[in-house]
């Protein structure tokens, strides 16, 4: 025998679109070439979205962008008393896309790639700059001093 509480299920259908910032033009970076200095890459494509500093003073960023389309289905409902139950599927492809430039540490382009960015800037390291904190004697205009030695 059937009870009331195992008939109240719910199925739910969607249909999800959902883009996140706006892809790089395919063109923009073709006219970037090995050598390019930073300055120049950013005036053309903008202010990035990512930016890892690397070992010896280089710098990557990375400009970031997604497109997902699916559909999905979801079921719930009460299984036996007290007991619930649901199941979810989607075929949304949601993956981030990205164009990556690795600088030198003269900030000079030594190469660009396009592709997932989580394929793509896996080698990077730490997500932003850690820019060095001067001495705190040259942060208040005076020259540090330093220990003379006794003999």
């Amino acid at each position: 025998m059937l009870g009331a509480s195992t008939l109240g299920a719910c199925v739910r259908a969607r249909y999800q679109k959902s883009t996140f910032l706006r892809p790089i033009a395919s063109g923009a970076e073709a006219q970037l070439e090995p050598g390019a200095e930073l300055e120049t890459c950013l005036a053309r494509l903008g202010a990035p979205n990512y930016v890892w500093e690397q070992p010896s003073g280089a710098v990557a960023v990375a400009y970031a962008w997604s497109r997902s389309v699916g559909w999905g289905l979801g079921v719930s409902g009460t299984v036996v008393r007290n007991v619930d139950a649901s199941f979810n599927y989607d075929d949304l492809s949601a993956d981030t896309r990205g164009l990556v430039l690795w600088f030198d540490s003269n900030w000079r382009l030594e190469r660009l790639e396009r592709g997932r960015i989580r394929d793509v800037a896996a080698p990077l390291g730490r997500p932003r700059p850690n820019l060095p904190t001067p001495p705190r004697d040259a942060a208040r205009g005076a020259t540090p001093s330093t220990p003379s030695s006794s003999r």
